[in-house]
């Protein structure tokens, strides 16, 4: 349980830091510098206290690795555009809690796990409790532009989706650790589990940051040649703009310390402290407990970023996450709390 309560109070305070450091950096840059640090820092750590718990088993490394390259990298890629975009508050919402929707289909499809009549119904609470969450909010931060909106929640969406079916993966990995007799106990354990996934984000990151400062460097040689017949003609249509190059807040004397506080409280700890948290609890009852976060994210967004939120969003994150700790709950055994 502490690992659980551990996991969400770092996953708030790690969508803080992301926010701030998508909005100095961009979001591919920022995630890809935050991935780089988080694997130097559980490598090191896993190294010279856990070396002997590494899942050296192919079948093992291989699923957790799977996992990470959908969790971590496609996953983190589309929150960290999304934090750009529409702040952390609503990314965590839509993240955080479609994360179980995408969870439970990836699970039919592919374990063949069916969806009861009542997850049904929790899903259709989550959903309705987005979609009041969304409302739109005349009060956006002044570097998003009205066409930004749309993006970032979609990319919130594929963000959730990312963490939804890498959780899936994860879960098999660990059935063929428990098969083969790989042992992956404790704070150990989640540290070695959190490297692997990280470096199989780590493979998305790097080629979605190599793709991006490709296109910076064109984008670079094509806008001299029109800045002149733009200045001529202010109605000539401007040269395609990279999705992430706009606006960014200059980085301060801060930058490091954000930079690390994202590695740390994201990768490093906050997935730690879930992977261990899995190992004592069942998956239901630590997913119940993490889908809080979105509300934490709420009280740290006004405190640190001074963000207002509406009285509709309050409401529809409260449905929502109340959705879903329901279908987290649902998962349960029968006479499981007897």
């Amino acid at each position: 349980m502490t690992g659980a309560i551990l996991a969400t109070f770092l996953f708030a305070c790690s969508a803080i830091f992301g926010q701030r450091l998508s909005r100095m950096l961009g979001g591919i840059v920022a995630n890809f510098w935050r991935l780089v640090l988080a694997v130097a820092c559980l490598a090191l750590l896993s190294g010279a206290f856990f070396r002997e718990q590494f899942p050296t088993h192919h079948g093992v490394f291989g699923w957790l690795f799977l996992s990470g390259m959908i969790g971590f990298g496609i996953g983190d890629v589309a929150l960290f555009l999304a934090y750009y975009r529409i702040g952390a508050r609503l990314t965590i919402l839509l993240n955080l809690c479609l994360a179980p929707v995408f969870g439970a289909v990836g699970e039919f499809l592919w374990l063949g796990e069916r969806v009861s009549l009542p997850e049904i119904g929790c899903i259709a609470v989550i959903v309705s409790g987005l979609v009041l969450a969304l409302k739109p909010d005349k009060q956006r931060p002044p570097h998003v532009e009205s066409g930004m909106i749309f993006a970032g929640i979609c990319f919130a969406i594929v963000a959730g989706m990312g963490q939804g079916l890498g959780a899936v993966v994860s879960r098999y990995a660990d059935s063929v650790a428990t098969a083969s007799g790989v042992a992956m106990h404790g704070i150990g354990g989640g540290l070695n589990q959190a490297l692997v996934r990280t470096l199989g984000g780590l493979v998305i990151a790097l080629i979605c940051y190599v793709s991006y400062q490709w296109g910076a460097s064109r984008l670079k040689r094509v806008m001299p040649e029109n800045a002149g017949s733009q200045e001529k003609n202010a109605s000539a249509p401007r040269p395609a703009r990279l999705s992430d190059a706009v606006k960014r807040r200059p980085a301060n004397k801060f930058f490091p310390f954000w930079l690390l506080g994202a590695a740390l409280t994201g990768p490093v700890l906050g997935v730690s402290c879930f992977q261990w948290a899995l190992q004592s609890q069942k998956s239901a009852i630590v997913l119940a407990i993490t889908a809080t976060s979105p509300l934490l994210v709420m009280m740290l967004a006004r405190a640190f970023e001074k963000e207002k939120t509406p009285p509709q969003v309050i409401i529809g994150a409260v449905v929502s996450v109340s959705g879903v700790v329901a279908i987290c709950l649902s998962r349960l055994p029968a006479g499981f709390w007897q």
